[in-house]
């Protein structure tokens, strides 16, 4: 991944996606979730690179952990501008690390690459998604939006290592995938709803009834980026027996 020029973003407007605050934040909700994402993907395929019939997948896993790293380190750049805004990114993103934590420590090898393939799925479906959205558009800087799309770019390409990693190494059962897919896609709406909702709290002057107002016309805005029945076709197209991600678009 090119990285991002901070100096190029460090001078960008509050709202710089499209003058409109609530789909900025939805943005930066997604860039502050990223690393923390990522962290736990990389020790996931780390670990399940040392499991038995690992090997015909070990090379893209290498590659795998350096781009993932590559992602988390570009993001981070990004997110200092929400540091200096008064946001307490920290603070923000501490029950994502917690349950991550937890998540590294309960759960075996196995489940952890259950995890880490229906993430994938879930990144590559909006991934899709954003790179197909002609509301890119209305991102006001293009430094910013070669960070999304080149992520996205990536994401489409990792989805079948992690799930070929946990074929390779015994798992990726219909059970345990529905269980995954379902699991990591509640978790994320929570959690990326609570981050855009500290983000908006943070608006100078921002009144609780302004920022519901902002929150609520900025749910129907968002339908813009992506079409909500491609969408769920991609998300169940997960839970079909002998699913395998090469099977949904590249592009």
């Amino acid at each position: 991944m090119n990285p991002v020029r901070y100096e190029a973003i460090s001078t960008l407007p509050r709202h710089w996606c499209g003058d409109d605050a609530f789909e900025t934040r939805c943005l930066e909700a997604m860039s502050l979730l990223a690393p923390e994402m990522e962290r736990f993907l990389i020790a996931a395929v780390r670990t399940g690179l040392t499991c038995p019939g690992a090997g015909p997948v070990a090379a893209a896993g290498a590659s795998f952990v350096l781009e993932e790293a590559a992602h988390s380190q570009a993001h981070h750049r990004f997110n200092r501008r929400l540091e200096a805004q008064g946001i307490d990114v920290e603070a923000s993103l501490a029950a994502v690390r917690r349950l991550s934590r937890h998540a590294r420590r309960l759960l075996p090898a196995g489940a952890q690459l259950a995890i880490s393939a229906a993430c994938e799925h879930l990144s590559a479906i909006l991934s899709l998604a954003y790179l197909r959205s002609p509301v890119r558009a209305r991102i006001r800087s293009p430094e910013v939006e070669r960070l999304f799309a080149t992520h996205a770019q990536d994401e489409i390409g990792h989805r079948e290592l992690v799930f070929d990693l946990m074929l390779a190494t015994g798992g990726g059962g219909w059970v345990s995938r529905v269980f995954a897919l379902t699991t990591v896609s509640l978790v994320a709406v929570v959690h990326a709803a609570r981050l855009v909702g500290a983000l908006m709290s943070a608006e100078p002057e921002a009144s609780s009834y302004r920022v519901w107002r902002q929150r609520s016309a900025g749910l129907f805005r968002l339908g813009r980026w992506a079409s909500a029945p491609t969408v769920m076709l991609q998300w169940l197209m997960y839970l079909r027996p002998g699913f395998h991600p090469a099977r949904l678009p590249d592009r």
